[in-house]
């Protein structure tokens, strides 16, 4: 399991170890003799190699005089430049003395002539200017030195975090250094795993410094892995059989968006429910049947090739056993779509309770489907996609009319229509819109894109480790869509069910991808991906187990 930390919870931690024990100056020789080992067997150079090591102030270039020492003790020929550094700390100081190793300040224009020479002679930048403790945009003369290093095209080690990057959101903070490598430090860090930290980063190599102990407790973030994943897998019993592993309504389609409605459709089946029901408008049927062969159709009453209002009766009524709703993708936004809309979720309080058996990051729900005191057949666990989202997101205090642990799958525009933001401020900080989303509306919100977000009400957060784009192109949400619907009817979570949802799809994309490279890729190539996907999480480990049993 790997936690993903803020700079404060990063901070709460070192502070727990310290108080069970550790000290700070230990944690700092552990993190530098970390850096120092990881910059060795990743870099593979041989002894003697020139390398330029940059300590800022703070606990950063701490760190980066401990690497600075134990590179010199492996042969290799360090220079040291400090920046905004007070050179007082003794036990610090002393060691490279006695090493002979060169130390001294970037003040005033010659010294910054005297880096550009140094920058030409060396082979290797150990950055550790600044790490997690940015609090502004880099600007002056700090901005100089990142250019100037960045122009170099040296290769560069960041210690925990590039310089200018920003740890808790990715961001850039006016000027940043491109690494070839980090190593993070104690535990990832948001930076680490959002874009375009994510990408300046460059290869990430998680450093133990010994925090293990303390970090479960402290981390809100966790990046997904595929052990994670196959441990939230719902099981495939031998004797099961389509009522065994669910029903899932599809409430999808209109004459504009019709293949949004069958790519939904296929990403629910494709991750194994039992049973997939398509509804949409009557009208559309001869297209969609011809295209899928598995499922069953509700056909819903059209006007013009839109669902019509008084659909919702139908939809509502042909719920009963069903154990996931999807609703939204391709749906249209015409006035009488959105009166279905606001029809079908009317007096929608779904009511979930944990079965016996807990698994994964939430337990598993099963539903209440007695008739709520309208006569209607209460709704099973809803998804909202797509056309859904841009509907309600009209709608006055719309998260009310939608049950609590709901899941909401919004793209960054219709999460700025949704929280009445723009793209921008919802790109800048993807964890933290997607975290206050969650526990105020009391949903799960899965925040699509590169390094997909997925929050719950309770403020924790999961992210996906692929950004691929092979993806970015059209219906891949709706496949998305289905297959968290699909993951839900087999009974597990929702927080589970879009973990495991949002994993697999990224997998498929990276086989989409391996496939036909980061273009041509469709959208309907992914339904098949997703079945080989969850088969790849689902045997891995088999082989070793094999092996050793």
């Amino acid at each position: 399991m790997n936690s993903v930390v803020t700079s404060s919870e990063m901070r709460a931690i070192e502070a727990c170890a310290v108080e069970r024990g550790a000290t700070w100056q230990g944690l700092m020789e552990r993190a530098g003799a970390e850096v120092a080992r990881h910059a060795i067997e990743w870099l593979g150079l041989e002894s003697k190699q020139p390398v330029l090591v940059l300590a800022g102030p703070g606990n950063n270039g701490g760190d980066a005089l401990v690497v600075a020492r134990h590179l010199s003790d492996h042969g290799w020929s360090v220079i040291v430049r400090a920046w905004s550094r007070k050179l007082n700390d003794s036990h610090l100081l002393e060691p490279l003395a006695e090493r002979g190793i060169e130390i001294s300040p970037i003040v005033g224009s010659a010294s910054m002539e005297e880096l550009g020479t140094r920058l030409e002679e060396c082979t290797v930048v150990i950055d550790g200017l600044l790490g997690t403790g940015i609090k502004r945009d880099v600007d002056g003369e700090l901005a100089e030195i990142v250019d100037m290093v960045q122009r170099s095209g040296r290769r560069i080690v960041a210690i925990d975090i590039p310089t200018g990057v920003d740890s808790d959101t990715g961001a850039v903070r006016g000027h940043a250094l491109s690494a070839r490598m980090t190593v993070a430090l104690g535990s990832l860090k948001y930076g680490h795993v959002l874009h375009p930290g994510k990408s300046l980063a460059g290869d990430i190599i998680l450093g133990d410094i010994g925090l293990s102990d303390t970090k479960q407790e402290i981390a809100s973030g966790e990046l997904l892995t595929e052990a994670e994943v196959k441990r939230l897998l719902p099981p495939r019993p031998d004797d099961g059989n389509k009522g065994t592993f669910g029903k899932v309504m599809v409430v999808a389609g209109s004459v504009n968006y019709i293949g949004a409605a069958a790519l939904a459709t296929q990403g629910a089946m494709r991750v194994g429910a039992g049973l997939a029901t398509l509804a949409t408008p009557g009208d559309l049927l001869p297209m969609l049947g011809a295209k899928l062969t598995e499922c069953t159709f509700l056909p819903l009453p059209s006007d013009f090739g839109v669902i019509a209002s008084h659909g919702a009766e139908k939809v509502r009524t042909g719920l009963e056993g069903y154990d996931a709703l999807l609703v939204g993708c391709g749906i249209g936004k015409e006035k009488e779509t959105a009166t279905f809309l606001r029809n079908l979720l009317a007096n929608s309080d779904a009511h979930v309770r944990p079965s016996a058996r807990p698994i994964g990051f939430s337990a598993r729900v099963s539903v209440d489907t007695d008739r709520s005191e309208d006569g209607h057949t209460k709704l099973p666990p809803l998804v909202l996609d797509g056309d859904a989202l841009n509907i309600i997101s009209e709608w006055e205090e719309w998260d009310k009319t939608i049950p609590q642990g709901s899941v909401l799958t919004p793209h960054p525009g219709e999460m700025a229509r949704l929280t009445g933001s723009t793209v921008d401020d919802v790109q800048a900080d993807r964890v933290g819109v997607a975290r206050d989303a969650a526990a105020r509306w009391k949903c799960i919100v899965v925040l699509k894109g590169a390094a997909t977000v997925i929050a719950d009400p309770g403020g924790k957060v999961y992210i996906s480790p692929f950004s691929n784009p092979a993806l970015a192109t059209a219906g891949t949400g709706d496949v998305l869509a289905g297959a968290i619907a699909g993951l839900i009817a087999q009974g597990i979570g929702g927080v589970d069910a879009a973990c495991a949802g949002v994993y697999l799809h990224g997998l498929a994309g990276e086989m989409l991808r391996e496939d036909y490279g980061p273009a041509g890729g469709l959208a309907g190539d992914l339904p098949v991906l997703l079945a080989r996907a969850q088969k790849s999480v689902r045997d891995s480990g088999a082989t070793k187990e094999a092996k050793n049993s």
